[in-house]
This record gives structure tokens, sequence and C-alpha cells, in this order.
């Protein structure tokens, strides 16, 4: 599994602050490097000093010039993000465990087709063998939700990419 590729798409509001936290975080409990790291600031926030701090994480900044949503902001880092998984992050939302967070997240997905995301912070030994619990996000099926877990959520945590555009991201 190490051989995993990934990008982490972070969205990010003017709070250089807690982005430092969750960059800080994520390099500490990371256990395989992503391909890239791309942070979307939604204002007209230029990139903070410290970010050199993170070149093992390779990060990519972008700005929105001004405030334009969460929605929006999260198309543009997706649409940056160049590999068949993405590592969803927020800047309020530091990682909190440790482990082999991406190994088995990236497990979950291929052993669960209809899993398009699963929330790392919430991971716990036993999920593997049990899939239907609400720490992983179910595929939307065609023509509606169809389980109790259907959903999106902007959680820490590892998706599929064709997963989003399937259900209309860039």
């Amino acid at each position: 599994m190490a051989g995993i590729r990934y990008s982490v798409a972070l969205t990010s509001c003017a709070r250089h602050e807690l982005l430092r936290e969750v960059l800080d975080s994520f390099a500490r409990f990371v256990d395989i490097l992503p391909a890239t790291t791309v942070i979307v600031e939604d204002s007209d926030f230029g990139a903070p000093d410290w970010l050199t701090e993170f070149k093992l994480l390779r990060p990519v900044w972008l700005s929105n010039g001004t405030r334009r949503g969460q929605g929006y902001t999260i198309d543009r880092a997706y649409a940056n993000a160049a590999t068949d998984y993405i590592f969803h992050m927020e800047d309020d939302r530091p990682l909190i465990r440790s482990g082999p967070i991406i190994e088995e997240s990236s497990r979950i997905l291929d052993y669960c087709p209809r899993v398009s995301a699963v929330m790392t912070n919430c991971l716990r030994p036993w999920l593997v063998s049990e899939p239907g619990l609400p720490f992983a996000i179910y595929r939307p099926s065609v023509g509606g939700l169809d389980t109790a877990y259907d959903g999106i959520s902007f959680a820490n945590g590892l998706r599929r990419f064709s997963d989003y555009r399937e259900i209309g991201g860039n």
C-alpha cells in the first residue's frame, strides 16, 4: 500500500494560525506523503512565510483573491489535485490520530466500492470488517440516496476523485 498516490486538498479562509496547526498535525501523523498538497485560500491573503517549512508535503498555494465560498474553493482545490485519491482537509480540523491513516483509508475504499470517503479521525481497528458504520460516506445511487449514510462530508478523509466527479464536481 505504500505506493498509493494521493493529493491533499486543503481549504482555508483567512485563518493562518489554524492552517499551521492543521499542517503540523498532518505532517506529524501521516503515514504516506502526498504527491502534492493543494491549499486554496478563500480570501485575498497571500501564502504565509512559514509554508516553506512543510516542503515534504509539496504545498501549492492558490488564492481566490476574494471570498468565493466553500463549494467553489473545494472545486478549485480538487481541480488542481491530479491523483485518483484526494485527502480532504479544512483549516480548522487538525488530525487527531496516528497510525496508517492513508493506508487504512485506501484499503477501505478499495474493499468497499460503494464507500466514497473515509473520515480518518474516526478510524478504529474494527472498521474494515464492519463497512456499514457511519465512519464512511456512501456514494449516492443513481436516482437518489438509498442508505442511511448517503451524503457528503467536509471532514478530514480520503476520497476517490472519480466519485467526486460522478456527483457533479469539476
